[in-house]
């Protein structure tokens, strides 16, 4: 999702008033959430939801993320707006055109967590993104301070992953594989860095995140998993 956030009326002749006040590009969730959010923020005037299709917003299935990266943002070439594997903003989802904003799924973002790029394809962070994007286009500048996760059901088994898994330098497994209840602690540095957690309870999933949050080092705490392993 693209957005454009209304212009400073100070800055703008009569002649040149907007025909619509915030332009919101693209029929997801994310789009839905920042208009949602900027009516609950107090914002005035027109809100514009464009897409290609005739129906409201709704959460797309996973399927459709490649036409979207080959299709719908092939029209910001030569717009002046960095694309890279998506729609290239900062940890504020300001896009390289300063007042143009993306969230969700087309947005390549950068997380000041984990120090890197993410694109994540999950409602939730097309939710948290998209209620950042609206307080950003009100003149806000709050940054990304989350810790991204997704999570599944695949038959009768729940996992989540939270932070990310790439670029880990060890790996320490916690509880049992066997019994298909367990959890894969990536680190790098010494440094939590990721998880994925097959059966385990929410209360260790948020305790991840608060660990990879806060960098935390936890070379001590190694020792109380079962079976440590290392690549």
């Amino acid at each position: 999702m693209l957005l454009q956030p209304q212009k400073d009326k100070k800055q703008m002749a009569a002649s040149e008033a907007p025909l619509i006040d915030f332009l919101l590009l693209g029929g997801g969730l994310a789009s839905a959430t920042v208009a949602e959010t900027l009516r609950a923020a107090g914002a005035e005037g027109s809100i514009a939801i464009l897409s290609a299709e005739n129906t409201l917003p709704y959460h797309r299935p996973p399927l459709s993320k490649k036409f979207l990266f080959e299709g719908p943002i092939g029209f910001l070439g030569g717009s002046g707006i960095d694309v890279d594997g998506g729609i290239l903003v900062n940890q504020h989802l300001e896009t390289s055109k300063p007042g143009i904003y993306a969230a969700g799924d087309v947005a390549n973002f950068y997380n000041p967590i984990s120090r890197t790029r993410y694109r994540a394809e999950h409602w939730d962070n097309a939710l948290k993104q998209g209620r950042l994007a609206a307080w950003n286009m009100m003149g806000e500048r709050q940054s990304w301070r989350t810790v991204s996760y997704f999570f599944s059901d695949v038959f009768d088994v729940t996992f989540n992953v939270v932070g990310s898994t790439e670029k880990a330098d060890e790996r320490v497994v916690r509880g049992s594989v066997k019994d298909e209840s367990f959890s894969v602690l990536y680190l790098d540095n010494k440094k939590l860095r990721g998880a994925f957690l097959l059966d385990q309870s929410l209360v260790e999933a948020k305790a991840a995140g608060a660990l990879i949050a806060n960098r935390s080092d936890i070379s001590r705490q190694k020792q109380n998993c079962r079976t440590p392993v290392s690549r």
